[in-house]
């Protein structure tokens, strides 16, 4: 089913994400981010026909024995990264394979996918048989290797080390939360601009994720209950969002002035003031309904 397609695409783009953040190599870095830009396409796209089959369907005249449509979510749990990046490869390989072939007939995306994911595999394995992956080491540092390496309490390395953890789950929330009310919306006035919010929020995210990768102390983020982001109407995820959006601003000027890691410090009054920015987007939508 299309939901199941959908599912592993969402587990691709983030593995692939992720591959752009821990590789070392700038083409590499470059080949990646392009992949993981025509993956998330591709889950917009595969939703917008999930969400045109979701609509049409007949229900009135559905029986017991008739499939229901469904819409997508996000609440697959995503294997863990690998840590030797060479294995995260040939997973990235193995799954792009998978998808390749599995796409039906009368799909209407089906050869553009397919297109797109064997021309995937085939720059990867060329790179890997040609110049080769090299990774940093961004897994297993601990608060203490923090601390040594910034001088700091030890702490103050664990609140970092918690605090980076905790905006990039709720950067990753957000991504999921603009994406389903976008998709969802039938009336697409505001398309646009919560479009703009959302892809800075990927951005806010792959900025939490370097940094952490840059202290050795990646990890994926942790799957955001459905309630938090599976809102369709847009007067509900506009309170809920605007709310949401101003106490981060305040809590990010109380990390801001607790941090001791300046390179965080400086990443955080960048995000707040494009935060800041968002409220007033949202707010300026929820005036104009």
């Amino acid at each position: 089913m299309l939901q199941d397609i959908f599912a592993k695409k969402h587990i691709v783009w983030v593995r692939l994400m992720y591959a752009s953040i821990i590789a070392k190599n700038s083409e590499s870095v470059r080949m990646f981010e392009s992949f993981e830009s025509t993956e998330f396409k591709h889950l917009k796209w595969l939703a917008g026909t999930i969400m045109e089959e979701y609509r049409d369907f007949d229900y009135e005249n559905a029986t017991e024995d008739t499939v229901l449509a469904k819409t997508f979510d996000f609440d697959r749990e995503i294997p863990a990264i690998e840590h030797d990046f060479n294995e995260l490869i040939k997973t990235i390989t193995d799954e792009l394979k998978i998808l390749s072939e599995s796409y039906e007939k009368d799909f209407k995306y089906r050869e553009r996918f397919a297109s797109d994911e064997s021309y995937f595999i085939h720059r990867i394995e060329k790179m890997q048989n040609g110049i080769g992956f090299e990774s940093f080491d961004s897994f297993g540092a601990t608060a203490e290797d923090i601390a040594k390496r910034y001088n700091i309490q030890n702490d103050d390395a664990a609140y970092v080390k918690e605090t980076l953890g905790k905006l990039l789950d709720k950067e990753y929330k957000n991504v999921l939360s603009f994406f389903y009310i976008i998709t969802h919306l039938e009336n697409k006035k505001y398309t646009d601009p919560l479009s703009d919010l959302m892809y800075e929020s990927i951005s806010h995210m792959k900025y939490y994720a370097i940094l952490m990768s840059s202290l050795g102390i990646l990890r994926l983020p942790n799957i955001a209950p459905k309630a938090d982001y599976m809102i369709g109407d847009l007067v509900e995820f506009l309170n809920k969002n605007i709310q949401e959006e101003i106490e981060e601003v305040t809590q990010m000027e109380q990390i801001v002035s607790k941090t001791k890691v300046d390179e965080f410090k400086k990443l955080l009054q960048f995000i707040q003031k494009q935060e800041e920015h968002h409220v007033l987007i949202l707010q300026y939508i929820r005036r104009n309904l």
